[in-house]
């Protein structure tokens, strides 16, 4: 766990249930998404379960799977700031905008 929210992010981890719900609504798989992802299924399992952070190509791969609009609502960012940073960069909404995002 991140004691310093201040250190470098190398990585971001996945929100599990949401995650599991987006598979589900998709009629995908675990094993699906974990080879999409370039990692065994029980490599993926282990990162959801554990919280871990995936890599820079992991999430790349990720996003292109899953959508920008539905891999914002599944990461996972440690504090309400650099959530709102990530979808101002990626959807160029405005702050007042920006702060209505759940």
């Amino acid at each position: 766990m991140i004691k310093d929210r201040k250190q470098a992010v190398n990585g971001y981890s996945l929100k599990p249930k949401t995650m599991k719900r987006w598979i589900y609504e998709h009629n995908r798989s675990m094993p699906y998404v974990a080879r999409k992802l370039n990692m065994s299924k029980e490599e993926f399992k282990r990162k959801l379960r554990e919280r871990e952070p995936f890599n820079k190509e992991q999430l790349r791969c990720f996003i292109y799977l899953v959508g920008a609009q539905d891999a914002f609502h599944i990461i996972y960012f440690p504090t309400m700031e650099e959530k709102r940073k990530v979808y101002q960069q990626a959807f160029g909404k405005s702050d007042k905008e920006v702060k209505k995002c759940k």
